[in-house]
């Protein structure tokens, strides 16, 4: 559908909600609505939960500040003590994105995440890692930032939503893909 300029949605970068409402009821005997209808109460659900734990997400932003500046210098500076803040603090973000979605026990956090996390959790130093440093610790530096901007997705987008999503707003839809909703 073109608005009144004659442009399509897509072509604008955005569609409203009251949009999508209008173009899912239109279209209602497509098989895509009843799955674009949960996805999206379960998006709702999602940023309720988020604004109702801003404080906790907060919490976990300032001291995600800290692990990240000491992560980072303890990697470039080849200290065996990246392994132990970054590591510890990308598990309490993992805990903390399940705690979320603790209502719905069939939603799941993204394989791809999951995989990235995997790759960089759970390792234990030894004195041979230092002959190949960046291979045994990339992983672990490259699973916070993943852990981290997701949280910080939340913060700059989930606390001030009150509607899901029809338009895509890549920080958003980052954390929809981590909960499998997009």
């Amino acid at each position: 559908m073109k608005d009144k300029d004659g442009k399509y949605w897509w072509e604008k970068g955005e569609i409203h909600w009251e949009e999508l409402k209008g173009i899912i009821q239109k279209k209602s005997d497509t098989t895509l609505n009843p799955i674009l209808q949960e996805k999206m109460e379960k998006e709702r659900k999602l940023l309720q939960v988020i604004q109702e734990r801003k404080n906790e997400i907060m919490s976990l932003h300032e001291k995600g500040k800290r692990v990240r500046d000491d992560g980072v210098y303890r990697y470039y500076h080849h200290s065996a003590k990246v392994y132990f803040g970054m590591q510890e603090y990308t598990e309490e973000l993992v805990t903390f994105f399940k705690s979320l979605i603790s209502w719905d026990e069939k939603l799941q956090l993204n394989d791809n995440f999951m995989q990235i996390i995997g790759a960089g959790t759970g390792k234990a130093f030894k004195r041979e890692f230092n002959f190949r440093w960046e291979e045994e610790t990339r992983t672990i530096v490259e699973a916070f930032f993943h852990a981290f901007h997701i949280l910080e997705m939340m913060i700059e987008y989930g606390f001030d939503k009150t509607e899901p999503s029809a338009g895509i707003e890549a920080g958003w839809a980052t954390v929809l893909y981590l909960y499998h909703l997009r």
